[in-house]
C-alpha cells in the first residue's frame, strides 16, 4: 500500500501529525498496535464507572490560549467542552506537613507563592517573570510572532534548582516548585532544565481544565475529523521493521502480520528505545542505537481506581498530591476525581510511583501461573488505599476497589518502555533527541521529543510536521486561527 506520508502510533501527536498532512494534500496512513486508537487517552467502564487514563487535567485550553488556536485550526474546537478546574486551587499539595493551594491565573500564582514564601520574593518574581517571559517567546505557545522573531535565546541548560538557588529562595520554595513539576513531567528541580519546567507549569498557572468526557471527548473530535479528511487507520498493525535505502532515506515498513506500506515520509510517534528493533542495523550508525540505549526515561506509574456513589466536595474541581521531599526518596501520591460531568458518583483515580523491580516483568508475563505478580500488585494497591484514607478519612468504608495497573499494564496497552509515565527525561544531562535524525524522510515526534501533556504532544505533532511541509508556511497557516 503506497501513501504520502505514514504515521506510527495514534496518541495525540500522531493524531495532530495526520490531520495537518491531511489538511494540505497528503493521503495519510495512521498505524496503531492497538485495537483501536489513542489507547492512553480512551476512558474505559467499570461496574458502570468511568475511569480516565492518560488525560486526567490539563492547560492551555483556555480561549486566549494557544490550543484555543491550534485546535481551531485542526477544526476541532467546537467538537470540545473545557471544564475549568477549581479556580482558587486547582491542585492541592501536602507537603512537608504543610498544604499549598495552587490557584489559575499566573498573576494568582505568584500572589499565593508570595504568600506562601514572604522571605523568597525575589526569586519568586523571577520565577514568574521567566515563565511569562519564556510562554512569550516560544512558538506555537505565543502567535504574536512573525517567524523571524523565532529565537532559542532563552533556552539554557540551567536547571530550576540552580535558578531558584541563584535568586535565594527558601529550601522549601524550591520544593514545592520542583515536586509539583514532578507530578506533572517525572522530572526533580535539581535535574529539569529551568525553560522546560516554564513550557510545563506555565500553562497549568495560566488555567487548568478537564472535560466532561476525559480524553474520549478529545479524541472523538480527533476521530471524526480525520474520517472526513479520509485518512486511512490501521488497527491492531504492530510495526514490525522500517525499510531505509542505502543512503539512509525511508521507503516503507512492515508489520508483524505481514503488511507492507509505503511512502515518501514517516513520522515515529512512539517511545524512541522502540526504533532500536526496527532500524536496520548495518544503514543506521552504531552511534544512533548506543544514544537510543543510553536514554533515561521518567519512572512508572501505579494507579488504582475506585468508585464511590458520594465524594467529598473539595475532591471535585481539584487534584490532591501528597509529595515528599525529592532528597529523601518519598514516593509521589495523587488522588483525581474521574468523569466530570456528574457530580457525586465517580470513580477517583489513585496515582503513586511504582516501585522498583515490583512488580517484575517476568512475574507479569507469567502472572497465570505465577502468584507473585498479583501479591505484588496487591501489596501495592495497599499502599495506595492507606495513603487514601490518610487523605480522606471520610472515605473510610465509603469506596471499593475497581481496578489497578502497573507499569507492565501501560506498556502493553501503549507499548511505552517500561510504562514510564512521560517517555524520555528531558534533562540538563542528556542531551535530547530532534524530530530530525540520520535517516531522511524519517521524523520523530511525542513527548519524548519535546515536552509531555496534552499540550506537549499537540504541540509535538505541529513542529514535527513542519519539517515535512516546511516551517514558515505551517505558522503562516496556523497564526491565521488566533
Amino acid at each position: 500500500m503506497k501513501f504520502d506520508s505514514i504515521v506510527i502510533g495514534s496518541g495525540l501527536s500522531g493524531l495532530t501529525a495526520a490531520l495537518i498532512l491531511l489538511k494540505n494534500g497528503h493521503r495519510v496512513a495512521i498505524l496503531e498496535k492497538d485495537n483501536k486508537p489513542g489507547p492512553l487517552l480512551r476512558r474505559f467502564k467499570r461496574e458502570g464507572y468511568w475511569c480516565d487514563v492518560g488525560l486526567h487535567y490539563t492547560g492551555g485550553f483556555s480561549p486566549t490560549s494557544s490550543l484555543h488556536t491550534l485546535f481551531r485550526y485542526l477544526g476541532l474546537w467546537e467538537q470540545i467542552h473545557p471544564v475549568p478546574m477549581d479556580l482558587k486551587a486547582f491542585d492541592s499539595i501536602l507537603i512537608g506537613g504543610k498544604t499549598f493551594e495552587i490557584p489559575s491565573g499566573l498573576d494568582s500564582a505568584r500572589s499565593a507563592y508570595l504568600n506562601f514564601f514572604p522571605k523568597s520574593s525575589v526569586a519568586i518574581h523571577a520565577y514568574f517573570d521567566f515563565i511569562e517571559d519564556t510562554l512569550e517567546k516560544t512558538p506555537y505557545v505565543n502567535f504574536d510572532m512573525a517567524f523571524d522573531q523565532f529565537s532559542t535565546e532563552f533556552k539554557s541548560d540551567e536547571t530550576l534548582e540552580a535558578f531558584l538557588k541563584k535568586h535565594n529562595a527558601e529550601d522549601e520554595m524550591i520544593h514545592l516548585a520542583g515536586r509539583h513539576a514532578f507530578a506533572l513531567c517525572g522530572i526533580e528541580a535539581h535535574e529539569i532544565p529551568l525553560y522546560y519546567h516554564a513550557l510545563i507549569l506555565g500553562p497549568f498557572y495560566r488555567g487548568a481544565c478537564t472535560f466532561n468526557r476525559g480524553g474520549d471527548e478529545i479524541l472523538d473530535a480527533f476521530t471524526a475529523a480525520l474520517k472526513s479528511e479520509g485518512a486511512e487507520i490501521f488497527c491492531s498493525q504492530q510495526v514490525d521493521k522500517i525499510e531505509l535505502s542505502d543512503k539512509r532515506t525511508f521507503q516503507g515498513l512492515t508489520t508483524v502480520d505481514g503488511k507492507r506500506f509505503e511512502s515518501g515520509s514517516c513520522i515515529f510517534t512512539g517511545h524512541p528505545q522502540l526504533l532500536n528493533d526496527m532500524l536496520p542495523r548495518g544503514i543506521v550508525k552504531p552511534a544512533f542505537f548506543n544514544r537510543l540505549k543510553g536514554l533515561t526515561n521518567t519512572k512508572a506509574p501505579f494507579v488504582v481506581w475506585l468508585k464511590a456513589e458520594t465524594i467529598p466536595r473539595r475532591l471535585r474541581s481539584t487534584n490532591y498530591y501528597r509529595l515528599g521531599r525529592w532528597e529523601k526518596k518519598e514516593d509521589m501520591f495523587a488522588v483525581m476525581a474521574c468523569d466530570s460531568g456528574h457530580s457525586d458518583r465517580k470513580a477517583l483515580c489513585l496515582i503513586s510511583l511504582a516501585s522498583d523491580g515490583c512488580p517484575g516483568k517476568d512475574e507479569y508475563e507469567n502472572r497465570t501461573s505465577n502468584p507473585a505478580y498479583y501479591n505484588c500488585k496487591n501489596i501495592q494497591i495497599k499502599k495506595s488505599l492507606a495513603l487514601f484514607e490518610k487523605m480522606f478519612p471520610e472515605m473510610k468504608g465509603e469506596y471499593s476497589v475497581i481496578d489497578a495497573a502497573t507499569p507492565h499494564t501501560f506498556e502493553r496497552y501503549t507499548g511505552t518502555v517500561n510504562g514510564s509515565a512521560y517517555g524520555v527525561k528531558h534533562i540538563s544531562a542528556q542531551r535530547g533527541l530532534t524530530p530530525i535524525i540520520s535517516a531522511r524522510g524519517l521524523y520523530l515526534s511525542g513527548q519524548s521529543i519535546h515536552f509531555p501533556g496534552i499540550m506537549g504532544t499537540i504541540i509535538s505533532g505541529f513542529l514535527t510536521t513542519s519539517m515535512i511541509l516546511g516551517l514558515e508556511k505551517l505558522w503562516d497557516q496556523v497564526r491565521q486561527y488566533q
